[in-house]
């Protein structure tokens, strides 16, 4: 009778001598966006290096610098040419579903996630790349709300596509002249990168 008490007595405590602690997948800590990224990306318009700056944690500070693509088109001939010009921008971006992201265990790693920014680029005169030498690029500020993706592809690989409506500034100088100095912009890029 003892033995069959003490094997009954093994047979209650024995699943509690092999349970495990339950883990999550979801990471624990208070997402954020990465303190900083630096890396380079092209694109269809272009190529530029890039750096993204923790301002708070679903905020970063984009700033780039590269070549943009740009069309001229020329009324008289109606022909158009396609020139690379040296760009600067600054955008901030806020990526606002890291949360979710993180809560449904999907990757968050280098900012991916969705975010809403206000571009800020400036395209210079400095020189170009392509087309005529007879005409002349004139510098363009464009400020335009977008919004757009970061997804990454391994650990170091990443793509994101952004689109958006804002305004464009044509700065004329006296031997160079626009007819559309204010106008609307636009936003669409498509490009991948490599993060350092």
């Amino acid at each position: 009778m003892k033995r069959i008490t003490f094997f009954l007595f093994l047979l209650t405590i024995s699943p509690n001598l092999f349970a495990q602690e339950q883990t999550t997948t979801v990471n624990e800590a208070k997402p954020s966006v990465a303190k900083s990224i630096f890396g380079v990306q092209v694109g269809v318009l272009g190529g530029w290096v890039y750096n993204e700056l923790k301002l708070s944690d679903k905020i970063a500070l984009r700033s780039e610098i590269g070549m943009q693509t740009f069309v001229y088109s020329d009324l008289a001939t109606d022909d158009s040419y396609y020139f690379l010009v040296p760009e600067v921008a600054i955008e901030p971006r806020w990526y606002y579903n890291l949360n979710k992201r993180n809560e449904k265990g999907k990757n968050i790693l280098n900012n991916s996630g969705n975010f809403i920014s206000l571009r800020n680029a400036y395209a210079s005169d400095a020189f170009k790349v392509g087309g005529p030498s007879d005409v002349d690029f004139i510098p363009e500020l464009h400020l335009v709300p977008s919004w757009g993706i970061r997804r990454n592809l391994g650990k170091h690989f990443n793509y994101e596509c952004s689109l958006g409506l804002g305004y464009r500034k044509v700065f004329e100088t006296n031997n160079k002249v626009n007819n559309n100095n204010e106008d609307v912009a636009y936003n669409f890029q498509a490009r991948i990168g490599y993060k350092f």
